[in-house]
Parts: C-alpha cells; structure tokens; sequence
C-alpha cells in the first residue's frame, strides 16, 4: 500500500497491519503496488491520466504511480517500510509550507504598466462585442449578413489576439496554472473582478473613479471562457455544436455567436474580403498578386486545416475556432481562384 503526502513524501508499506486513524492530515492512500489490480498498462494509463495537464490531474496518485512503475521494472524500491511506525514517522517529518502553495495577493497597484495596457486592450474588445450585439439585436440565427459576418470574424481574431497576451504577461505568470485554457481565463476573469471590487470601493471611500477597465476586461474573459467549456462539453458528449437548444444557450451570453456560425459567406462578401486575404497570405509568405504566387497559395489553402486561418500559430482545440477557421479557409480560397481566374482571363 502506498501512503503519499504533498505529492512528494511516498512511501510503500508492506506490513500487514496499520490504521488509517494514525496518519496525519492530508495524507494519500493508494493500492498500485495491488498487482491482480493494476496491471503494468493500467499503471502507464494512470500515470498519464493523473500527470500534470492529464484529465485526472493528482499530485499524490501521480507520485505513486511513478514509484510502482518504476518498482515493477527493476528499479530499487527506496520507499518501502515494514515497520508502521517507520511509516508515520516518514510522514510526519514531511515540510509544507503553505504560503509557497498559494496564489500571490495582488492589488491594482501591484500591475506593471505592460499588463494595465493588455487589460485596457482586452476591456476595448469587450467595449466593441457589446457595440456589435447592440448593433445586431434581435438578428435571427439564420439571417444572412454578409457585412456582418466580415465584421465580426475580424472582432473574434482581435479578441482572441488581445486576450492570449493577457494570459501571457506577468500577472499570468503570477495566477495561472498554464495547462487549460478555459480555466486561466476563468481565474483571470477573478482576478480582474476583484481588483475591480477593490477598485470601486476604494473610490467610493476616498473618492474618485473605479477602473472600469477591469470589469470589462473580467467580463469578456469569463463569457468566452464559458462558451468554450460549453462547446468542449457539446463537442465530447459527440453532439452538434448548432443543435437549437445550443445555439439559444449560447446566445444568452454572447448572442453574436450562434447567428454567425450558421450562416455562410456570400460572393459580395469574398470580394469584400480580397484585401484581407491579400495581407494574410502576404504574412504567411504567399503573394496573390502573381500568377505564381497564386496559384502557390492555392494549393496551401487547399490543404490547409482550420488551424492555418489565423496570424497565431498552434492548433485549433475548440469547436467555435474550427468552425471559424473553415470558414476563412473556404473564402480565402475564393478569393485567390478568383483571382487566378481574373489573371488567366486576362492573358487571353
């Protein structure tokens, strides 16, 4: 039996009697040593399923994990005890310092300058989301809006941009965790809500003006956190992200998203995106203004996957971005093969 504490003080127990009223707090108990139990599959399966960034991420199980494995193919067992006593004493001698386990306690004044400007810059995103529904209200799901939809693909790019970085700076660094996404935009959504909170009352007790810059930053975090846990969640359980009841659910927080997901790209709408196509395809190394070139940038968007529309690089782990990048992909295209058509036409 293993008996971990902190994820770092493990010990294995071979003994045949011990109490679990003796051990101290926090203390693990874990059977992997159990062979008819744990084959040595279901322990690498464990190990991966309890390592950091794992579904059932477990510092404690992870440690014992590690150790049994390692006991099972040759490797000298250093945590094994036969006397319980030995074992107790193993764990109580164990140091945790709880201040080094806790997030830092950070006050609007503790922000640096470079992260006050991505706040300002993710709260100017949130400024224009609620300027663009307010724009749309009312607008059904399966109303066409060419104009629209060029609007807001340009927003939800910028958005993202602007809220990456602000996962990325310092005060990232300092709360986050760095392994889920939709979770460190959570925890940064709570954290700009309180020092919102912190703001307010301070001005309402000495006077001035809150920053409201960090309640809309906070908002806008939180509400694409949660329409990207609930497309994950639609996503795992093999469901359509655009089933009716997903869409209304998703409209309630941010009601742009579920009409422009529906519709498609127009031809007024490809000539309009040429220029845009241009740039990017410029950025990516491809000039559409040849023949050449064109054509080159034809046959890279012909196998391009959802991950390649956008200027940040990394792969596409959600539904709304894949469905997104789909899009641009399939638009871009047109607007280079018009384009080689024009070209071609022209040497006529």
């Amino acid at each position: 039996m293993y008996f971990v504490r902190f994820g770092e003080v493990c010990v294995r127990f071979a003994g045949k009697k011990w109490d679990k009223k003796d051990l101290p707090e926090d203390t693990s108990v874990i059977d992997y040593d159990n062979e008819d139990r744990w084959s040595l599959d279901d322990l690498e399966r464990e190990s991966r399923r309890t390592d950091f960034g794992g579904a059932g991420r477990n510092e404690d199980a992870h440690a014992a994990a590690v150790m049994e494995l390692f006991r099972r193919k040759g490797g000298e067992d250093d945590c094994l005890r036969r006397d319980w006593d030995d074992v107790l004493t193993a764990l109580e001698d164990a140091e945790y310092d709880v201040e080094e386990d806790r997030r830092p306690i950070i006050f609007p004044g503790d922000l640096s300058l470079p992260t006050r400007k991505l706040i300002r810059d993710v709260a100017k995103i949130e400024r224009e989301e609620l300027a663009f529904r307010k724009k749309h209200f009312g607008r059904k799901p399966d109303e066409d809006d060419e104009d629209a939809e060029k609007e807001y693909m340009k927003l939800d790019e910028k958005g993202w941009d602007a809220r990456e970085a602000l996962l990325d700076s310092d005060l990232g660094d300092e709360i986050l965790d760095g392994y889920d996404p939709v979770e460190d935009m959570k925890t940064m959504a709570a954290q700009l809500f309180f020092l919102y909170s912190h703001s307010r009352m301070k001005a309402e007790t000495e006077g001035g003006t809150p920053d409201e810059d960090l309640y809309y930053a906070g908002s806008n975090l939180y509400t694409h956190a949660a329409v990207e846990q609930m497309a994950e969640k639609r996503a795992a359980e093999d469901k359509p992200i655009l089933e009716p009841d997903v869409v209304e659910a998703i409209n309630e927080l941010h009601p742009s998203f579920g009409a422009l997901m529906a519709t498609g790209a127009g031809d007024k709408f490809l000539e309009e995106m040429d220029e845009s196509t241009l740039v990017f395809l410029k950025e990516k190394g491809y000039d559409i203004t040849s023949l050449a070139g064109a054509k080159a940038a034809q046959k890279f968007l012909e196998n391009a996957g959802p991950e390649d529309a956008f200027y940040t690089e990394g792969p596409v782990d959600n539904e709304m971005d894949r469905r997104i990048g789909e899009m641009r992909i399939q638009a871009m295209l047109r607007c280079v093969k018009l384009r080689i058509e024009k070209m071609i036409g022209g040497m006529k």
